[in-house]
């Protein structure tokens, strides 16, 4: 089947936008943003800890999660550790 990826980049919350779907690219050893920790009505940092989620290179775990009585996935990538400096390559 055919499907679509609309990115769309905006300065509203998460929680406003109207998608099916979410997804964070996470670095290795990550720390979770007391936002991100809050905006939805589930612990995600329980969640990632649960599954052993680290955010190590091409790790995923997905969270169906209700905003507004719409079913949303949130999905995790994991980027790995930076090789040079701060920045992590994000093509591989």
């Amino acid at each position: 089947g055919l499907f679509m990826i609309k990115l769309i980049l905006t300065d509203q919350k998460i929680t406003q936008q109207k998608s099916s779907s979410f997804v964070f690219l996470l670095p290795e050893d990550f720390s979770l943003t007391n936002e991100l920790k809050t905006m939805f009505d589930v612990d995600i940092e329980q969640f990632l800890k649960k599954i052993k989620f680290t955010g190590a290179l091409m790790s995923t775990a997905v969270l169906p999660v209700m905003i507004k009585k719409e079913l949303v996935r949130l999905f995790f990538v994991g980027l790995g550790k930076p090789k040079k400096g701060k920045t992590i390559e994000v093509e591989n």
